[in-house]
């Protein structure tokens, strides 16, 4: 991970934040007193805290580990995408059971429950 004084920072904030975006790369930004920071893009933070939110659960994160091994060891199957009517960027609050409802049936299961 790259580093960068707090003053260099500072003088070129919009060009470090494009190349930040543009690289997906992660930037430590570094001070005198080791008060330093970590900048990535939003896209970045929102996939870590999605995982983040995925691996909370031990039972969750269990069937994640065993689908990576099952994938691993060739076992996965290939599907076609299919659309899901309504608003995509819906906060999950608010419509995650008529999705779940949409999708029900059309996700595969390696392991039955």
């Amino acid at each position: 991970m790259e580093a960068v004084a707090y003053s260099n920072f500072r003088q070129n904030l919009r060009s470090i934040m494009k190349k930040v975006n543009d690289d997906a790369a992660r930037l430590v930004v570094t001070t005198n007193d080791n008060s330093n920071i970590v900048v990535m893009s939003q896209d970045d933070y929102n996939a870590w805290m999605e995982t983040f939110y995925l691996m909370q659960s031990p039972t969750n994160r269990k069937r994640i580990n065993d689908s990576i091994k099952q994938l691993e060891k060739g076992l996965g199957k290939e599907h076609e995408l299919f659309e899901i009517e309504g608003n995509p960027r819906q906060p999950r609050s608010q419509g995650l059971r008529q999705r779940q409802k949409q999708c029900r049936g059309a996700i595969y299961r390696a392991q039955p429950r």
